[in-house]
């Protein structure tokens, strides 16, 4: 795993693996402010990415978002 780190904080994240490579773009609460106020101008298919991995957002304390109890 590599990391981009600035100012302390990691900003997003490359996975290799054997014939699998993976990317992650970590958002902070501004972030996550700015993109949903622009959600629009984002392709489908981004916005069903973020729509997947919304309930995997992380709390600065480490926490995870709650979730609806099924």
């Amino acid at each position: 795993m590599i990391k981009y780190r600035r100012g302390g904080k990691t900003l997003c994240a490359l996975y290799a693996r054997e014939n699998c490579i993976g990317f992650m773009v970590i958002l902070g609460k501004d972030e996550r402010e700015k993109f949903e106020a622009g959600r629009n101008e984002y392709s489908e298919s981004v916005r069903k990415i973020y729509t997947h991995r919304a309930h995997r957002i992380l709390y600065p304390s480490g926490g995870r978002a709650p979730r609806d109890k099924v």
